[in-house]
């Protein structure tokens, strides 16, 4: 049986790691050391699996997805007996409670939350451990409610509590771009991913994607598509390494904007009026705006616009940038049709027809 003065330096040596070490999310029991005694390693381990997705352990076939965990139901006494012994003086009886709060599965999350915001070191660590394993295999309708969770734990007023939060969250934040992403698209938001780099006109450029490859880029909200309104942008919040986003005339309110760009002061927030080209650009040398790439299927590609075109005009008003082109472009309506004047090669100038498309038809 422990002693009294180990758990003290179990303890010290826990602060110690929570604040110096990483957290890694495969590490059954990373919140304690094991003291120098037998305990319940026995155990099968089906009973607290690795929390990583992609484990190796699995009864499958190889690329076959794991099947969500099956819970048995457990009265709200019980848990509540199980959390109150997260701070009990026996260790045995602290770990026996925090693996049946974890075999338990989401139905004890709400209790698990409350305790990882205690002042008691002991019982607020142990409940972020349980919180960590169900957070990391919550699965269908339960993904909501643990990112709902992890989100309330990052504003914590208990300030180990936000720290072990943050510390989470950059363990598994890939896991969490991945459910908010998935989220988006099922409102209607466009992703947009970037692709290998390539040279264009002696330019770097990269090129978006909406086919599921690359890293996220971009994200677009379009009044046309997204149903979310201002409310789901708490999907796009919890991407803090967004880089970009576009809003279109009437995708979210004005207040919703000036909230998220609060959220995520980093974020490039672009608005968009409805009609759209698909090109990317930059200041074009000598005026105007230099087309860097040219969208697949888009009513620039349509139009016979080409990577290292310069349009210098626009609907009869010059070019000066690609800021000032997009602020042209968002004068008119989608549908509409606009003569651009372009400079190809350097020297060869031509009036182009553009019929104007969606934002819609980028998906």
């Amino acid at each position: 049986m422990p002693t009294r003065s180990h758990n003290s330096i179990v303890l010290a040596c826990l602060l110690a790691a929570t604040l110096c070490s990483p957290v890694r999310g495969d590490e059954v029991e990373f919140d304690l050391p094991e003291p120098p005694v037998a305990t319940d390693d026995a155990a099968p381990q089906v009973e607290n699996p690795p929390v990583e997705a992609d484990a190796e352990a699995t009864d499958g076939e190889e690329g076959e997805p794991e099947p969500a965990p099956v819970y048995e139901p457990v009265d709200s006494a019980t848990v509540e007996t199980w959390v109150g012994q997260l701070g009990s003086p026996s260790y045995d009886e602290r770990e026996t409670a925090r693996r049946n709060l974890i075999k338990a599965g989401p139905q004890v999350l709400g209790p698990v939350v409350e305790a990882a915001q205690r002042d008691v070191l002991e019982v607020s660590v142990r409940a972020m451990s349980v919180f960590h394993h169900l957070y990391a295999r919550a699965s269908g309708e339960h993904v909501d409610a643990v990112e709902a969770a992890l989100d309330r734990l990052l504003l914590a007023d208990n300030a180990s509590t936000n720290i072990r939060a943050r510390r989470l969250l950059d363990d598994q934040y890939d896991l969490r771009e991945e459910r908010a992403v998935a989220r988006i698209a099922e409102l209607g938001g466009t992703i947009e991913r970037s692709t290998e780099p390539t040279v264009v006109g002696g330019r770097l450029v990269v090129q978006p994607s909406t086919n599921g490859d690359g890293a996220l880029s971009n994200i677009v909200l379009d009044p046309e598509t997204w149903k979310g309104g201002d409310e789901g942008l708490v999907y796009v919040k919890r991407l803090t390494k967004l880089t970009r986003i576009y809003l279109v005339d009437g995708a979210i309110s004005e207040k919703a904007r000036e909230d998220l760009v609060a959220t995520l002061p980093n974020l490039d927030v672009q608005g968009r009026g409805k009609a759209y080209l698909g090109i990317g650009g930059s200041a074009g040398f000598g005026g105007g705006c230099y087309v860097s790439m040219v969208k697949p299927g888009t009513a620039a590609e349509k139009a016979g616009l080409q990577a290292g075109d310069h349009i210098v005009g626009f609907a009869g008003e010059a070019v000066d940038g690609f800021p000032h082109l997009v602020e042209l472009i968002g004068k008119h309506s989608p549908g509409e049709t606009v003569v651009a004047k372009v400079r190809r090669n350097g020297l060869q100038e031509m009036d182009v027809e553009i019929r104007l498309g969606r934002w819609a038809d980028n998906k």
